[in-house]
């Protein structure tokens, strides 16, 4: 079929519209509507799912807690005679657009976001990625409680954005290409993370020679800990409100965590006297290395917080001010408004 729709025509409503173990969707346009003033969301209580559409984008609103992985389903058919035949749908996995630009929302009331690499179109076939939006279509991951990425999240050269209640648990990267990133973390809960937990060797890129911007945001007194942010020529702007840290291969002095033209970086942001970026190595005993440095590639800084500023810039650098930074936010109906 061209869509699968929501048979209701209130936006967001209360009623489900599917609820099992797996849900495997496949639509030759789109899954649910999008847009601003249209946009209808298909409301799930599922624990995995899997989405595919083109042009028309896909648009899920999850009651609780939902891990975009591999689904396939079988049925028993009765035939007129009343003997039954197995039919199956095959393995399907990732929240995919594969053309036409079309843009992704997976949204939790309640609950958190899990992303795998689930193996499909057979059983082995891993393909590193959970999230994927075609050409200019958006991504947005909103969720009440945590994200935790296991696996990529792509779009063409559209914008991302991932927004949640909690936390978010980094362990892939966050890609597009001259689009731009927004994520946010509130810490709503004290648990074993707090804010943006991006894991070492993961990367938030906007491209290496393109001009999107990053803005990451931690508040409810938690830390950024950074991988790389990759904002080629594009800016790159960081508050938490407690720490800025180094995730990055603790082990090697000088790995990389941000690539941009300018960077704004503000620890202890709420003002409280608590928050540091970076951190000092002074038992060492190698006065020229520091593994807990935040290495950075850019030309322009600005850089504030309550109780240190440990940087390491690996080309001439300025310290200016930046003058505000703003990212391309993705909505709930999949369009954009400025941050």
């Amino acid at each position: 079929d061209d869509f699968i729709l929501d048979g209701q025509e209130r936006f967001d409503d209360s009623d489900n519209d599917v609820t099992s173990l797996g849900l495997r969707m496949n639509a030759a346009i789109g899954v649910g509507t999008l847009g601003a003033g249209t946009a209808n969301s298909i409301e799930t209580n599922v624990n995995t799912v899997s989405a595919h559409a083109t042009s028309g984008g896909i648009y899920i609103l999850e009651a609780k807690g939902v891990t975009v992985d591999a689904v396939t389903v079988s049925i028993h058919r009765v035939a007129v005679n009343a003997l039954t035949s197995d039919i199956t749908d095959a393995l399907q996995s990732d929240l995919t657009t594969t053309s036409g630009d079309g843009s992704i929302v997976l949204r939790t009331t309640q609950g958190n976001i899990t992303l795998n690499d689930g193996a499909a179109p057979a059983v082995g076939s891993h393909n590193g990625t959970a999230v994927s939006a075609n050409g200019r279509g958006s991504v947005l991951l909103d969720a009440a409680d945590d994200v935790e990425i296991n696996a990529n999240v792509l779009s063409g050269t559209g914008h991302i954005t991932v927004v949640v209640g909690d936390d978010v648990d980094q362990n892939a990267d966050i890609l597009t290409i001259g689009g731009s990133i927004l994520v946010s973390a509130a810490n709503g809960t004290a648990d074993a993370i707090s804010g943006i937990d991006m894991q070492s060797g993961t990367k938030t890129s906007t491209g290496s020679t393109t001009g999107g911007n990053i803005i990451l945001l931690s508040t409810g007194e938690s830390d950024v800990k950074l991988g790389l942010l990759e904002g080629g020529t594009g800016l790159v702007s960081i508050e938490a409100e407690r720490n800025i840290l180094d995730d990055n291969d603790q082990t090697t002095a000088g790995t990389l965590n941000i690539t941009a033209a300018i960077l704004r970086i503000v620890a202890d942001s709420n003002g409280n006297s608590t928050g540091i970026i970076g951190g000092s190595a002074t038992g060492n005993g190698t006065p020229s290395a520091n593994v807990n440095a935040i290495d950075i590639s850019v030309n322009t800084i600005a850089a504030r917080s309550a109780t240190g500023i440990y940087l390491q810039e690996f080309n001439a650098i300025e310290v200016n001010a930046t003058g505000a930074i703003a990212v391309s936010q993705v909505t709930s109906n999949g369009t954009t408004s400025f941050l």
